[in-house]
């Protein structure tokens, strides 16, 4: 399991480049630049988790998934990757959770 809160760090989850560039798309805010966007994920605090497949058994990782807040969005990056995004507080905190399906 691997966790970022620098979204400028994505390169080091090791993900095929079809899933990065996915994933990189979804984080992308415009207007911001690569130092900014990070400013703004250690103001919000926004994280990422990336659940590597083996990590947990299924039924464990689709317990967790149930207990976080409902997703403001679920979308494949990959054929078995898939990205959730979790707000916590009005003023934007938020989970993105990677995980296999």
């Amino acid at each position: 399991m691997r966790v970022l809160t620098d979204p400028n760090d994505l390169e080091s989850l090791s993900l095929p480049e079809p899933a990065l560039c996915e994933l990189r798309q979804q984080l992308a805010i415009p207007g911001y630049n690569p130092q900014e966007l990070c400013t703004l994920w250690q103001d919000l605090p926004a994280r990422l988790i990336y659940i590597e497949e083996g990590d947990l058994p299924e039924v464990l990782l689709m317990a967790l998934l149930a207990y976080l807040p409902p997703p403001e969005y679920e979308i494949p990056l990959s054929d078995e990757l898939w990205l959730r995004l979790h707000i916590f507080s009005d003023d934007g905190a938020g989970l993105y959770v990677i995980f296999h399906k």
